[in-house]
């Protein structure tokens, strides 16, 4: 099923500045078994690299696989620190992912998701972090 979606990020480093990002794009919803999945492609507004985005909901999880300009996954589960991997042209690193709260509302007509979490690379703190991601059905 085609569908709108919402996304906005916030990011918190240790000088407690924050920087949010927004965006509303179109993408792809289905369900498959017992896990539901958000489709969509991300456009860099400075080179116009694509990178394709799946989410996946399934049993109290949520996962981003990232393929393209930039290549990760990672797993939000609450309570729980998932290492995750994130490549760019940058280079490789390995994230812990500490997920203090996720909370997902689904409905008929749409889709709601917030993700509070803390990313720490060698167990050095480098941002905290929300995610809010509406979904219009």
């Amino acid at each position: 099923m085609h569908v709108t979606l919402t996304i906005t990020g916030t990011q918190t480093g240790e000088d407690n500045e924050s920087m949010t990002i927004a965006t509303r794009t179109e993408g792809e919803y289905f369900e498959r078994g017992n896990s539901t999945y958000l489709l969509y492609d991300e456009t860099d507004p400075d080179d116009g690299s694509v990178t394709k985005n799946m989410l996946k909901l399934s049993g109290g999880a949520l996962s981003l696989s990232k393929k393209g300009a930039v290549n990760s996954n990672m797993t939000w589960e609450e309570g729980k620190t998932i290492v995750s991997d994130y490549s760019s042209a940058f280079g490789r690193l390995m994230l812990s992912v500490k997920t203090k709260r996720l909370h997902i509302c689904d409905s008929e007509e749409e889709l709601h998701l917030e993700v509070n979490y803390r990313l720490s690379v060698e167990d050095t703190f480098l941002s905290d972090n929300s995610l809010s991601i509406h979904v219009q059905k």
